[in-house]
């Protein structure tokens, strides 16, 4: 049985659940921290589980820092996998609380919980958003992986969402990008990683999406 099955059996009742999160916080943090990205991709529906069907439960834990420390993780997972429905409603507790969740997951839910109406509106939340992972890097975070992969999230929505029927938007915004390497030598966007997904074509979207989740 892994953590999240240990903890999805705990969560029967909040009691329970602030019990088991308070005695192997430490673990579950481990846990999360390292799980592999395959195995996040495999464990979906059962972090899904947890998020929306038990919701009830998990909002009325105790607001320990342990509790929201153990949710904010869950958030991170919730953006690693670009799954907006479990991350609106993790974000939509926690922003109730005074945990302080980071620029990163900040930046991330201007693209994740803020309901983004159209094309133009996407393409205009670059620049916050950029500018909110910039400070992560510089200031809150070991390194720039994370925030790398905030900002291809990101890409890729656009790429999904709108690269069918307006390959304008995945356009526009790998346009920024390459605006920001060219008029910021020192910014964190400049890496192979992100050489390497500027490389890949937008001609055929699905094509590229795929290509650029490789």
């Amino acid at each position: 049985m892994n953590p999240l099955d240990r903890i999805n059996v705990a969560a029967f009742d909040k009691d329970s659940l602030d019990k088991f999160l308070s005695k192997n916080a430490s673990e579950l943090t481990d846990w999360l921290n390292k799980l592999p990205h395959n195995e996040l991709l495999t464990l979906r529906p059962q972090f899904r589980d947890f998020i929306l069907l038990k919701g009830k439960i998990w909002q009325n834990l105790p607001k320990t820092d342990i509790n929201l420390a153990f949710l904010a993780l869950l958030l991170e997972k919730m953006e690693q996998l670009g799954d907006t429905g479990s991350f609106r409603r993790l974000f939509h507790e926690i922003r109730k609380t005074p945990y302080q969740l980071g620029s990163r997951l900040e930046a991330a839910s201007l693209y994740l919980y803020r309901e983004v109406a159209n094309a133009d509106e996407l393409i205009a939340e670059y620049e916050p958003i950029y500018h909110l992972l910039k400070e992560a890097v510089e200031s809150e975070e070991d390194n720039s992986d994370k925030a790398l992969a905030s900002l291809i999230q990101y890409y890729l929505l656009a790429i999904d969402g709108f690269g069918q029927f307006n390959k304008g938007v995945p356009i526009g915004i790998k346009g920024l990008i390459e605006a920001t390497l060219t008029g910021d030598p020192d910014s964190f966007l400049h890496c192979p990683l992100i050489s390497n997904v500027l490389r890949v074509s937008l001609t055929d979207y699905k094509g590229a999406s795929e290509a650029i989740r490789l």
